[in-house]
C-alpha cells in the first residue's frame, strides 16, 4: 500500500515492513535521530506476530489487518488512527476496536479516513469527517473512534475504497429474516467498550485471500468471485455479481461521486449508471468500476466453419 510519501507491505508470513517519509511515525519506526525518513525497508517490530495480511496507507498513518484484530500507528491529527493517542501521532502500533466480533472482509485508506468492512456486512469509519467521507449524515465533524455507517443497514458492504471522498460495493437491500436481530444481514454490530482484542478476529473458517485466476476467465462474472486489490488503499477478497450496487458518498468536487452532478453527499447513494459492478477504485478526484462482462468462445464464421475467436461483450 502505498500512502502520501510512504509505503508499506507485508511479507511471507506476516511480517511488515515500511519505508519513505516518517515525519509522524507513519512507518512504524523511530529511527536514533527521531521522526526521520526510512530510505530502506524496516520491518515493523510492533507488528511481529500480529498476522498481517492486508495493510492500508493514507496521509502519514498506517493501518493493519491481522488475525488478531485491526491496528494503527502514524499521525493521528483529526482522528484517522481510529484510537486516542496522548498526542498528534505515535509511531507505536495500537489497537483499534471496531465493536462485534465480525472479521475484517475489505480496508481503505483514504487520505485522512479510513473504511473497514466486516463479515457481519457492516461498514465502520473514523477519520476526518468534515468532508462528508465518512457517510455518517448529521453534523460533519471528524470521529477519533470507528463510527458504524448506519444508513447502509439492509446491505452487506464487501469491498471499500477511498481517497478524498469514499465508494462501496454493496449486496442488493434484503429482506428481513429471523436470524436478523437488526437491521444488518447477520444482525446488528455492538460498539463494545473492551480495549483488547477479539480473539480469531479473522475466522479461521473464512476463505483466504486469493488473486484471480486468468484461466477462469472464460463465462460470466454474474457471481461473487475474489478480486485482488484495490487502487487506493485496500485490498479485498470479496465481491458482488449482478445486482450489486456502488454506493458512494463525500465532498464531489469533481463529480468523483458518479451521481451526474458536483453536490456533496453525507450518507452513501447508489450509483444508478454503475449496475454488475465487482471491482471499484477510488482516486482523488475520480472513480473506476469493473463491470460484469462476458467472454463468448468460438461460434461459426461466414462459411459455416468453428471459429475459436473470443469476444468480450457488456463491458
Amino acid at each position: 500500500a502505498c500512502g502520501d510519501g510512504h509505503t508499506v507491505g507485508v511479507l511471507e508470513g506476516g511480517a511488515v515492513v515500511a519505508w519513505g517519509k516518517n515525519d509522524k511515525g507513519q512507518c512504524g519506526v523511530r529511527c536514533e535521530y527521531g521522526y526521520g525518513d526510512v530510505a530502506l525497508p524496516r520491518v515493523v517490530e510492533g507488528a511481529l506476530g500480529l498476522g498481517v495480511w492486508e495493510v492500508g496507507a493514507g496521509r502519514g498513518y498506517t493501518v493493519l489487518v491481522g488475525g488478531c484484530g485491526v491496528w494503527s500507528f502514524g499521525w493521528n491529527s483529526v482522528g484517522q488512527l481510529g484510537r486516542e493517542t496522548q498526542s498528534e501521532w505515535d509511531e507505536h502500533v495500537g489497537f483499534v476496536n471496531l465493536g462485534g466480533q465480525g472479521g475484517v472482509v475489505s480496508l481503505a485508506c483514504g487520505q485522512d479516513h479510513a473504511l473497514c468492512a466486516t463479515d457481519d456486512g457492516a461498514l465502520w469509519a473514523w477519520g476526518r469527517g468534515t468532508q462528508a467521507a465518512l457517510g455518517l449524515g448529521g453534523k460533519l465533524r471528524n470521529h477519533a473512534t470507528p463510527q458504524l455507517v448506519t444508513s447502509l443497514e439492509g446491505r452487506i458492504v464487501t469491498m471499500v475504497s477511498c481517497s478524498l471522498s469514499s465508494v462501496a460495493l454493496c449486496s442488493p437491500p434484503i429482506a428481513h429474516h429471523p436470524s436478523n436481530t437488526g437491521g444488518f444481514p447477520y444482525g446488528s454490530p455492538q460498539q463494545t467498550s473492551s480495549s483488547s482484542p477479539p480473539r480469531n478476529f479473522f475466522p479461521s473458517s473464512s476463505p483466504s485471500p486469493s488473486p484471480l485466476n486468468s484461466s477462469s476467465w472464460s463465462g460470466s462474472l454474474s457471481s461473487p468471485h475474489p478480486v485482488s486489490g484495490l487502487a487506493s488503499g485496500g485490498a479485498g477478497w470479496c465481491g458482488v455479481g449482478i445486482g450489486g450496487c456502488v454506493e458512494s458518498w463525500g465532498a464531489n468536487r469533481s463529480g468523483e461521486l458518479g451521481h451526474g452532478d458536483l453536490n456533496k453527499r453525507t450518507v452513501p447513494r447508489c450509483i444508478k449508471a454503475a449496475k454488475g459492478v465487482y471491482a471499484v477504485a477510488m482516486g482523488p478526484g475520480h472513480c473506476v468500476a469493473v463491470s460484469e462482462w462476458r467472454m463468448r468462445r468460438g461460434g461459426k464464421q461466414a462459411n459455416g466453419t468453428a471459429s475459436s475467436e473470443e469476444k468480450r461483450e457488456n463491458v
